[in-house]
C-alpha cells in the first residue's frame, strides 16, 4: 500500500512513470492533492540539500526534474481544475512575473509553482533564472503586472531580493505585491527581505493570493 513517502522517494530517484501511478493511487485512496504537493516540496528540499552538499550529479537531477514535471502535469494540475469550489474558477485573476534571483541557477521549485498558479488562474511570465532586480521591474512594468514572485535557494543570493521593492517604489509601482519563497528565505522575515510575503509552500501562496483577489485591478 503506497503512502506519500513512496511518492518522494519515487521522484527523487527520477521514477516518473512509478511517482505518476503513485500519485494516481494516493488520490484513489483519498488523498488529498495538497498531501501530494507537500510530498512533491518535501523531494524537492531534498535535491536542494543535496545540490548545496554536491552529493549529485546532472543525470540524477535531471530525471527528478522530469518525475516532479510528469506528476504536477498529469496528476496534480488536473486534479485541480475539478476543484473550482477550493481553488476558484479557472479565470484571469492577475498578473504575475516569476523567476529565480540573481545569482542561483535553480529552478525547479518556480516551474513547479508557475505550473499551479497558472492551472488556477494566473498569467505567469516565467523569467527563469539568474534574473535581476531590474529585469524583474522591467517585465513588471511592461506586462502591467499585479505580482512579482521571486525564488531563492542560495542563502547568499537572498539578499538580492530587497533591490526588488526599492526599484518599484523609484518607478512608482509599489502597489505590485512582492512574494519570496525557495529553501534560502523559508526561516526570514518579510522585513528582512522586503516583501509582502514569503510562501513556505504552493499552497500558502495560493490561499495568499486569494486573499487578495479583490485588490487586483480589473
Amino acid at each position: 500500500m503506497h503512502n506519500v513517502a513512496d511518492l518522494v522517494e519515487n521522484v527523487i530517484q527520477g521514477n516518473a512513470k512509478e511517482s505518476v501511478s503513485i500519485a494516481r493511487d494516493l488520490l484513489a485512496k483519498g488523498y488529498r492533492i495538497n498531501q501530494l504537493v507537500e510530498g512533491l516540496t518535501t523531494a524537492l528540499d531534498s535535491l536542494d540539500a543535496k545540490c548545496n552538499m554536491n552529493q549529485f550529479n546532472l543525470l540524477e537531477i535531471l530525471l527528478a526534474a522530469r518525475a516532479m514535471k510528469e506528476v504536477v502535469d498529469e496528476v496534480v494540475c488536473p486534479e485541480m481544475e475539478k476543484l473550482p469550489a477550493e481553488f476558484g474558477p479557472l479565470q484571469l485573476k492577475g498578473v504575475f512575473v516569476m523567476g529565480t534571483i540573481q545569482g542561483d541557477i535553480h529552478d525547479l521549485g518556480k516551474n513547479i509553482v508557475t505550473t499551479l498558479l497558472r492551472t488556477v488562474g494566473y498569467k505567469v511570465i516565467d523569467l527563469g533564472k539568474d534574473v535581476s532586480p531590474a529585469q524583474f521591474v522591467m517585465a513588471a512594468k511592461a506586462e502591467k503586472a499585479d505580482f512579482i514572485g521571486v525564488s531563492s535557494l542560495i542563502f547568499s543570493s537572498a539578499a538580492v531580493i530587497r533591490e526588488i521593492k526599492r526599484l518599484l517604489r523609484e518607478e512608482k509601482m509599489s502597489d505590485i505585491m512582492v512574494i519570496a519563497g525557495g529553501a534560502a528565505v523559508k526561516q526570514l522575515g518579510k522585513e528582512d527581505l522586503d516583501v509582502d510575503m514569503i510562501a513556505k509552500d504552493a499552497f500558502e501562496l495560493i490561499r495568499f493570493l486569494q486573499a487578495h483577489e479583490g485588490n487586483v485591478a480589473e
